[in-house]
């Protein structure tokens, strides 16, 4: 009954959000109907079951959400034999957090304190299916989402006239930190007992902490004066690590007026990430304003893996970036953009002054950051830390995957960076030879990563020449030549710059 009631309202009301039920939609319509579809209810509540299974482990959780007025909510999460394993509790103000496990709660306050996020908007209708729920037949679009490059893919069911997920499965191809063979991780929900305007005692949505509990508010620096002028809901960010990515990202949609008003372009970010690895607050620092908002909802569907520090996670800053472009010219450069500009990049340089990194724990941040499906992507960089680490044998191990990888990988071939593998790999080998007073082999590397084939980066910028300076100061001038002679065949443009270096090195000077 509440079903069909929930039908009539629907078209007599807002006839519009019935057009998906008749008409295959596009996505964005179809997600911001499911953000719309309990706007009717004075308050409502669902019970959601989600299994995990993957990496030899896995479980059962249930939650069960109840939304009251003024956007007031009490989520409840128990393990597989019914014990309780967290609570939430948005009381219109705060957003508190308690972990039955470690005894401990948190108060977050600001704008997206009471937000539930929504579900992606990436993915595409495929195909109409029937799911019985509650007793009733629930006719829904099914949206699947394929995600190849980064081994991940989704699959939800939209019922049709409500708009809500009923079910969703997920599945991701999650690499082993450290290595060791990957595994398959599959994740399913299904959601039941929705009930609509039911009386709700507001004492629901109060939160107590439990005998013993504490509240935990990490001590760290404050915001320095131009970072975001307020604490993070009441908890101090401990930690900067610029340009995270994300662990799970939404296509962005750009607003329906943004191609009459010729809007294009990209929006960087500032982010505060929780200890969990969610979005919890969020600044535009450049981009069209027209575009900015668009990006700030964007951001707030995106995860990543949490930042730690002294074996914790904490919260911490990163940065962002969300780009709007379309088929065509690209827009001219907007007025101040270049001063928008330099203001974003003395945020960044100030943060990362705010919260100054040792090398270890810039090498352990870009563990933490690649160690998922998108670990080949950060081995350059991994190579690279390791070294300036003092990680001899990591950046050794580093290095001989980059290469393995390229070497071993036809299909890789044709990639743009394959050469900047095959350069940086024995660029950074020849380095740790120098490190361990091996010059013979430290000039077989800088010769052998002069046999790159090029890439864009190479042709246009030339080659990273750390590992022939420190040669040029070990004596080692013939070898240098020869390498300087060899990058011609990449560095088209560089001729000059060559010419230059070449006779530098010939007079017996440093590089």
């Amino acid at each position: 009954m509440q079903y069909l009631m929930r039908i009539l309202h629907l078209a007599f009301c807002a006839p519009a959000l019935l057009m998906p039920a008749f008409a295959q939609p596009d996505m964005a319509s179809l997600v911001q109907t499911s953000a719309r579809a309990f706007d009717s209810y004075a308050s409502y509540q669902y019970t959601e079951e989600t299994t995990t299974d993957g990496g030899g482990t896995g479980g059962t959780t249930s939650t069960t959400l109840v939304r009251g007025a003024r956007g007031k909510f009490r989520r409840e999460t128990k393990g597989v034999l019914g014990h309780d394993v967290s609570l939430q509790i948005f009381d219109g103000e705060s957003r508190w957090t308690y972990f039955l496990m470690m005894k401990t709660y948190t108060r977050l306050q600001g704008a997206w304190a009471g937000t539930i996020a929504p579900f992606a908007d990436r993915g595409k209708a495929v195909r109409s299916e029937a799911l019985e729920v509650d007793g009733q037949t629930h006719d829904c679009w099914v949206v699947e989402a394929d995600l190849s490059p980064l081994h991940r893919a989704s699959t939800r069911w939209y019922d049709k006239v409500l708009g809500i997920v009923l079910r969703e499965t997920s599945y991701a191809r999650i690499e082993r930190p450290g290595g060791g063979d990957p595994y398959d991780n599959r994740t399913a929900t299904f959601r039941h007992s929705f009930q609509y305007n039911l009386p709700m005692d507001d004492t629901l949505f109060v939160f107590t902490p439990p005998e013993g509990a504490t509240l935990e508010i990490p001590e760290g620096p404050k915001p320095a004066t131009g970072m975001l002028e307020k604490t993070v809901y009441g908890i101090e960010a401990q930690a900067y690590v610029p340009d995270l990515r994300p662990l799970t990202a939404a296509v962005p949609v750009a607003p329906r007026n943004s191609e009459a008003a010729d809007l294009q372009g990209d929006v960087q970010l500032l982010l505060v990430i929780d200890r969990t690895g969610y979005v919890v607050d969020a600044e535009a620092i450049t981009g069209p304003q027209g575009l900015q908002q668009a990006a700030l909802d964007t951001a707030k569907q995106w995860t990543f893996r949490p930042v730690i520090r002294d074996g914790r996670p904490v919260f911490a800053y990163t940065t962002g970036r969300v780009s709007f472009y379309r088929q065509g010219p690209r827009a001219s450069a907007r007025d101040g953009e270049l001063a928008e500009q330099s203001k974003a990049t003395q945020r960044r340089l100030d943060l990362a002054a705010q919260f100054p990194r040792t090398q270890e724990q810039i090498l352990a941040d870009a563990e933490q950051n690649f160690s998922g499906s998108d670990r080949a992507a950060g081995l350059p960089e991994l190579a690279r830390d390791a070294l300036s680490a003092g990680a001899l044998e990591k950046a050794v191990s580093y290095s001989n995957e980059l290469l393995e990888r390229a070497n071993n990988r036809k299909q890789y071939i044709r990639a743009w960076d394959y050469g900047d593998q095959i350069y940086n790999g024995n660029e950074v080998l020849g380095l740790v030879a120098l490190r361990q007073d091996k010059l013979a082999e430290a000039r077989r590397y800088l010769l052998e990563s002069a046999k790159t084939p090029g890439s864009p980066v190479l042709g246009s910028f030339g080659p990273d020449l750390q590992l022939a300076k420190e040669l040029v100061q070990k004596g080692e001038r013939d070898t240098v030549l020869e390498f300087l002679e060899a990058c011609r065949s990449f560095w088209k443009i560089g001729g000059p710059r060559l010419d230059s270096l070449e006779t530098i090195v010939r007079s017996g000077g440093a590089i």
